[in-house]
């Protein structure tokens, strides 16, 4: 079973879409749209459950109380760089889960710290999808986590990179998980 989170809400008229615009966006009472948080299943279609986020707070309490009803045991929790915080994967744990968390600046040590890390010499793999008018190659690499990496119960560290051309431009971008 993997778990993710996502924000739903209405766009614009005439919005074109994109990820920026959607972290933009605040939530909360006339803007509208509605802040949730549900797990979901590559073998379903949909949401196994969801729950709405409270006004005046955020998805980070609402995790554990989201998958408290669910047998954690020997799944893995994939969820946003906003729930990588050592309570949540500790709660996870606890329950007998894993977790594939992404790191990003809310947790600025860890990511400096992952980043630093010698990727140059980490054997990786590779794969090259053509679909929808655009070239996207995804490589990815994996190293056990160093001891020395101060985050709990790590035992690997992804590097995702992602390289993405169309005929007038190139972008690359890296992400790095727990």
């Amino acid at each position: 079973m993997v778990q993710h989170t996502y924000r739903h809400h209405r766009r614009p008229k005439g919005h074109r879409g994109g990820r920026q615009d959607h972290a933009r966006r605040p939530s909360g009472a006339g803007s509208g749209a509605s802040s949730s948080l549900g797990p979901g299943s590559r073998h379903r279609h949909g949401p196994v459950t969801q729950q709405r986020v409270a006004d005046r707070s955020n998805e980070i309490p609402a995790l554990p109380v989201l998958l408290e009803p669910l047998d954690l045991d020997g799944a893995v929790v994939a969820a946003d760089a906003i729930h990588t915080q050592t309570d949540i994967v500790q709660w996870i744990r606890d329950q007998g889960g894993h977790c594939l968390l992404t790191v990003k600046g809310n947790q600025k040590t860890l990511h400096r710290t992952l980043k630093d890390l010698p990727w140059n010499s980490v054997l990786s793999i590779s794969s090259v999808d053509t679909s929808h008018g655009r070239r996207v190659r995804r490589t990815v690499k994996a190293v056990e986590a160093p001891a020395w990496v101060d985050f709990p119960v790590a035992a690997q560290i992804l590097q995702v990179r992602r390289t993405r051309a169309t005929r007038t431009r190139k972008n690359t971008g890296a992400k790095r998980q727990v």
